[in-house]
């Protein structure tokens, strides 16, 4: 049973391979989530189009966590290739501000632009990251949907498929 409950949050995951994440952007009335996900382009150095874009919407939040109400946008590409362009310059947007929190005029004070994670795998980063700060590893991070860590710059990379391996990094 489990490694079916495995296997259909590999698929899950892999539905979401297109799509990026932003959090912390403010709903407003007559909001244009194009437009939004445009300027968030322009100001990270990616230029964006519509035809690069098959969708924007936005989608409800775990209401549980208690901390954050802003519903989260979900930008799906038209292609992954095209995704990964865009979530360079936004990595690399973020090494040139030295923080992982961006800003942007008539946007939000504070925003974030992620892969799209199941909540599983949402679950799984935390928890890995929280066990990262505890353990002294310098590097935790996601690529295609998929948990990393590595201790050192030079140590073996580390991959996590659920609690189990969080519990032995």
């Amino acid at each position: 049973m489990g490694s079916l409950r495995n296997r259909l949050g590999e698929l899950e995951q892999a539905a979401r391979l297109n799509n990026v994440e932003i959090q912390g952007v403010p709903e407003k009335n007559d909001e244009n989530l194009l437009h939004i996900v445009e300027k968030i382009g322009t100001y990270v150095g990616h230029s964006i189009n519509s035809s690069t874009i098959d969708y924007a919407h936005r989608v409800q939040i775990n209401k549980s966590s208690g901390k954050n109400t802003i519903k989260n946008i979900v930008v799906r590409f038209t292609s992954r290739g095209e995704r990964d362009r865009f979530l360079m310059a936004v990595r690399n947007k973020r090494k040139n501000i030295k923080t992982p929190r961006m800003s942007l005029d008539g946007v939000s004070g504070e925003f974030f632009v992620n892969e799209h994670l199941t909540l599983n795998n949402k679950i799984l980063y935390k928890e890995a990251r929280i066990a990262a700060k505890n353990k002294g590893y310098k590097y935790v991070w996601v690529r295609n949907g998929i948990v990393f860590c590595r201790k050192t710059d030079t140590s073996g990379i580390f991959v996590l498929k659920n609690s189990d391996s969080v519990g032995r990094m």
